[in-house]
This record gives C-alpha cells, structure tokens and sequence, in this order.
C-alpha cells in the first residue's frame, strides 16, 4: 500500500535557481513521497538531470529543519534519477521535511570526474509536508517537553554530584589535617564506604537511567526536531562521569590512598575545568531546546541575595533556592550580617527594632551522612552558638514536598530561649528544612523578646508554612506570580 504527501518545490530550489547562470547544470525534483510499506516507511525522490551524463552520481539527503538524518547516493540514467530511502521503522514525525538533491564531484567515478567537476551544478530541492502544521507544533513541543525532563534529570544528578563530593572532600581533608602522618584505617572505610554508597546508589542508576532515556528518544523518531541536542546530552553525561572520578582522585589523595585505576584513568581533568564545561554544555541545551538558560552551580555563600527576587510579600531567591512569605507591611533586608544568614524579615517601624526579627539561614553540615545526622548536628551547632540555650521543645518536620522521593521533606523545628549579653532573654524559633542531599539545612530563625512571643507567633507560623526549598530543577523555574 502506498500513501503519500503533497509536495511543493522549496526555498533551497528558487534559491539555486536563481543562482543558476547560463552553460550550468540543474538537478530539478520533481517528485518526493513518503510510502508506507510493510517493513515501515520509506521516501521515494525522483527528478531530472538532463545536463549530466549516465552513471553521475546524485546524492539525495532528507531534512527536517536544520538536520539530516538519511541520505542515498544514485546514478543518473537517460537524464533522470530515483532514490528510494528506507524502508525506515523509525516513526516519521510530522513536518516540512526537505528532500535536496545535489551533485559533489568528489564521490564520482573516476572517469566522470573531471567532466562533472567542471560543471557547476544547481540543487535541487522540494519540500514534503508530513502531517499538518498544528500537528507538527504539538508532536514537536512533547518530544522538548521530554528533553527538558532528561535536562532537569541531570541538572539534579549534578548537584547530588557536587554536593556529596564537596562534602566528601573536605572531610577528607579534616582528616588529613587531623592526621598529618597517616589517616586512620577506621576513618578510611569510613569515607569509602560512604563515596562508593553515593555512587552506586544514586549517580550510577541516574546516569543509567538517562542512558536509557536517550536510547529510547533516539531510536524512537527518524529525523529529531533537535538534532543538535543528542549529541551535547551525551557529553553531559560523559563529563559528570569525568566529574565522579576527578572528586574520587581527590578524595583518596586526601586520604593517602591510590585512587581505583578506573577512576584514575578518567579524572584527569580538573574540577573548576569540569565545571565550566558542563556550564557550557547546559547552555548549549537549553538553546537547543528554545528555553531559558538556568545555572548548573552550587550555592556560593560569597553571592549575596537579590532584591529583584522579592515580588510583593514573596521572596524567591534564585541565589540560594529558598522561598519565604513575610507578614503584610514587614521588610525583606539582604544587608551582609554575618556569613550564614541570607535574608532578615524586619517588622516595620522603630517599636520593635532590636526586638523581633526573622531570618533564613544556610547550615552546612558536610559530615552528614543521613537525615537523623544532619538533624543531630544542627541541634549540636544551634546550641553552641546561642548564648544561654534553654530547650523548650524538638521536634522533627515531614513536610509535603511534591519533588521529593515519598513526596516529604524532612526538617527540625527548636524552640528554645537564649540569653544574651546584659541579660535580655529571647524566645527563638528555629524552624528548618533539609537539602535532598542531607548536607544542608534551610532555617528560618524567628526572634522575640521574651515577653512579644505571644502576640507574634502567629506571624512567626505564616512564615514557617510558608517556607520552601527550591533544590528541585523544576521549582527553581517556576512564575512566582502564579503562586
């Protein structure tokens, strides 16, 4: 059974007309269908060559926008040619496909060569719709749609791998430090036991999985309508590969043991240099794909916040992925205080300067290895750094999080009272929520005078709901103002 499209004489042919002069030659299509056979699909181009002699060869190449995909070399004979691509089980996806027919001289037999060579042949090309335009528009923003989850995919898979990595290293070099001669055995497994468990568990089934994606989106489709991205996703992957085994060199070199000669053998690349280039290959995505660039870096406690990310009452920092609401009528302040601290939210006016205040702080803790550990060394560091710390209530968070696994993210919320110099007791809440890679804690550190706890609490709990951590890709892209 043959089924075929209507054709009309492309851009690429009035253009090489037009440059056709007087004593040249010309490829014209006449003919470009699409069959569907038993054995899948398969275009059938056909066309004159009256000015080329018997045996020339035509090379016939089929396009969807800006790619190639498939291409067959034929013969002329008696002026004409017909090439016949496929039969193809790959789906044909709805477009303006391009079939060009064109002559280079350096494929030619031997005895034509010269002869053809001398020639200055003109394309000839004719444009096939498969489908129609709106079908086309639809079909085309699915398969983005899908790139985009593979992007968002490894954009996560890469901050997982930067994160434990870092933190990973700096333990290591604690205990370099601690351990000047020889880092204790028990310390070692220690670390490799957690570095090999972050590796086996999440990095290699992700990039597996991706793997797996990208095979199946491949050889789903014939011509892609990106079909410059395929081959960036795959040097993505390579260089997060690259990336796992330049932190494992450093790791064991911290340590004072010989990396795995695998990991030796591919992390010969710096880290800074890894970085930039999956930067670079980021941005080459997102430009295939027509959407906005985003950063693929961890949060730099040097870069301060941006007034441009208060909208209204909403602050959604797109420094240190957070979001916080503030009461109507409150301030945001991004004036450095001190290193771990963000954002302040001040009341208005003068009454209760030095009084109440709130604030989101960042609490590293690269020494965690769970959720219970990072839990536990919060608490440990809020105590040593509140003067007079009296704990009045603990108590662990599961916050609805649709991004992440089980949908719950975990937190810690202290209440306690401090002292602080000349006597003056605060009533503090510390409500918290942890990264997805137990390395970091999102607090939101709530103050009042002992005494204003009362009458501010409930605006103390707007905010607490309110708070949201933005490590998942997608968050970070959201409209604040459709919230």
């Amino acid at each position: 059974m043959k089924w075929w499209v209507k054709a009309a004489i492309g851009p690429a042919l009035l253009a090489a007309s037009a440059a056709w002069g007087q004593g040249a030659a010309a490829l014209t299509v006449e003919r470009a269908e699409l069959e569907r056979v038993e054995q899948g699909v398969a275009f059938v181009v056909a066309g004159a060559a009256p000015d080329l002699p018997d045996r020339a060869r035509v090379r016939v190449v089929l396009r969807l926008g800006d790619g190639e995909a498939v291409q067959q070399f034929v013969e002329v004979g008696g002026g004409r040619f017909t090439a016949r691509l496929g039969p193809f089980k790959r789906r044909v996806l709805p477009g303006a496909y391009e079939a060009v027919a064109s002559i280079d001289s350096s494929v030619q037999r031997e005895a034509l060569a010269e002869r053809i060579s001398a020639l200055a042949v003109a394309p000839g090309a004719r444009t096939l719709q498969v489908g129609t335009p709106e079908e086309a528009a639809a079909e085309r923003e699915k398969l983005r749609r899908r790139y985009l989850g593979v992007l968002e995919d490894l954009r996560m898979l890469k901050g997982a791998l930067d994160q434990w990595g870092t933190a990973v290293t700096v333990r290591t070099m604690a205990a370099r430090r601690a351990f000047p001669r020889e880092v204790p055995a028990r310390e070692v497994r220690s670390v490799e036991r957690e570095w090999t468990s972050f590796g086996d568990d999440q990095l290699v089934p992700g990039l597996a999985a991706i793997r797996f994606d990208l095979q199946q989106l491949g050889e789903y489709v014939l011509i892609s309508y990106f079909p410059t991205l395929e081959p960036v996703l795959s040097e993505l992957i390579t260089s997060l590969d690259r990336m796992h085994a330049a932190f494992t060199v450093a790791i064991h070199g911290n340590l004072g043991r010989p990396p795995p000669r695998e990991a030796a053998a591919k992390g010969g690349f710096s880290l800074d240099e890894l970085r930039r280039n999956v930067g670079a290959l980021a941005a080459a995505a997102y430009a295939a794909l027509g959407a906005p660039p985003q950063e693929w870096r961890l949060i730099d406690g040097s870069v301060p916040e941006r007034m441009e990310d208060a909208q209204g009452d909403l602050f959604r920092s797109t420094v240190a992925k957070f979001e916080v609401k503030k009461p109507a009528g409150w301030l945001f302040d991004i004036s450095p205080v001190r290193p771990t601290v963000r954002l302040r939210v001040l009341p208005p006016g003068q009454e209760f300067t030095g009084k109440v205040a709130a604030g989101i702080e960042l609490h590293d803790h690269p020494m965690a290895d769970s959720f219970d550990e990072l839990a536990a060394l919060d608490e440990a560091m809020v105590r040593n750094t509140h003067p007079g710390f009296e704990l009045k209530k603990a108590r662990r968070l599961s916050v609805p999080d649709a991004t992440m696994p089980g949908g719950v993210r975990p937190g810690l919320e202290l209440r306690f009272r401090s002292t602080q110099q000349g006597g003056k007791r605060y009533a503090v809440i510390q409500y918290a929520l942890f990264c997805r890679w137990h390395k970091r804690t999102y607090a939101l550190v709530c103050i009042a005078e002992e005494g204003l706890e009362g009458r501010f609490d409930p605006l103390f709990k707007q905010m607490c709901d309110s708070l949201k951590v933005l490590d998942a890709p997608h968050q970070r892209t959201q409209d604040p103002g459709g919230r």
